[in-house]
């Protein structure tokens, strides 16, 4: 009695998991300006080349402004999340992380903003031009005025595309 009482309890448990794990339907993820406006899905954005111009008097110098400022420039077009508690891994003040699709390939820029540039990462940006957290090196690149840090990567490698945007970050409040 007890075996058949297991038995049935067995295929009823399997019935019960099999029926949760039929196709689930996929999260909507809206991705968003880091200000907070709605724009779309990665798959809507396409950019023009970026272009260098000094930091016109319009954007603050602070990340922000940094944002607002490639935002303008066409470098970057929505943004995942704030990425606060990764900053702070790396001894930044604050950052964000902007995640989007262009010409086919995903394009992931993280920009942060340091006030204490005596810390091991933001030294060994400056002496090596990358960063090694959790085993991984990045690439780093550090704006004119010291005060800013990008990390760039893009899946489709375009050097031409990079060295743009890389020229528009560094010319921000270049000094």
């Amino acid at each position: 009695m007890k075996k058949i009482l297991a038995f049935m309890l067995v295929v009823i448990l399997c019935f019960s998991l099999c029926g949760c794990m039929g196709a689930q339907p996929q999260p909507t993820v809206e991705y968003k300006d880091f200000e907070g406006g709605a724009v779309g899905t990665p798959d809507e954005f396409t950019a023009s080349a970026a272009t260098s111009d000094e930091a016109k008097p319009k954007y603050e110098n602070n990340l922000k402004g940094l944002c607002t400022y490639l935002k303008d420039k066409n470098c970057v077009y929505a943004y995942k999340d704030a990425i606060v508690p990764t900053a702070s891994m790396i001894g930044a003040d604050e950052g964000y992380k902007f995640m989007y699709k262009y010409d086919g390939g995903d394009v992931v820029l993280e920009v942060y903003s340091y006030s204490d540039t005596d810390n091991k990462w933001y030294q060994q940006a400056k002496a090596d031009g990358e960063i090694t957290l959790l085993d991984e090196t990045f690439e780093a690149i550090l704006s004119e005025n010291g005060k800013y840090l990008m990390i760039y990567s893009d899946s489709k490698e375009r050097a031409e595309r990079k060295d743009a945007i890389v020229e528009v970050f560094k010319s921000f409040y270049a000094e």
